[in-house]
């Protein structure tokens, strides 16, 4: 009897656990895009896969997931103090914090990736760059 009692509860906090998760579309393409996951990362990222098998017949390619910085909060302590001279003055401290979510950038298979942002012309005043065959920076000249 205990067995079940305890299963019944494991299953019973699943459940909780995964109908406190969800995602959050950040961005659509065409060929991908990209979740936020939210609330508990087992329920949202289960959420997030079958939207992204949803939004991809064809199946899909995680092509990045890691934390993002999405805000700041700032929390502020103040309390009463009594200065030199015994007139009341006011302490404060404040502490602020990177507000992070997880996110998924996803792309569908068979798709194209999105087109690079075409490169600025050169600039006639920007220094010259030496590069091997291979294409990696080896000297920088610059010239006044």
């Amino acid at each position: 009897m205990n067995t079940k009692l305890s299963l019944m509860a494991i299953a019973f906090f699943s459940l909780a656990a995964a109908g406190c998760s969800g995602i959050r579309v950040v961005k659509r393409t065409p060929s991908g895009g990209e979740l936020a996951l939210v609330g508990a990362r087992e329920g949202a990222q289960q959420k997030a896969n079958e939207y992204m098998a949803g939004q991809c017949p064809g199946g899909y390619d995680v092509l990045e997931e890691g934390e993002a910085v999405v805000g700041q909060e700032t929390s502020t302590t103040s309390r009463p103090t009594r200065g030199l001279f015994g007139d009341r003055q006011v302490q404060s401290n404040s502490v602020s914090e990177d507000k992070r979510e997880w996110r998924v950038k996803y792309q569908c298979k068979g798709a194209e990736p999105p087109a690079a942002p075409a490169a600025a012309p050169a600039d006639p005043a920007a220094p010259a760059l030496k590069t091997s065959r291979a294409g990696a920076v080896r000297e920088v000249v610059v010239t006044f």
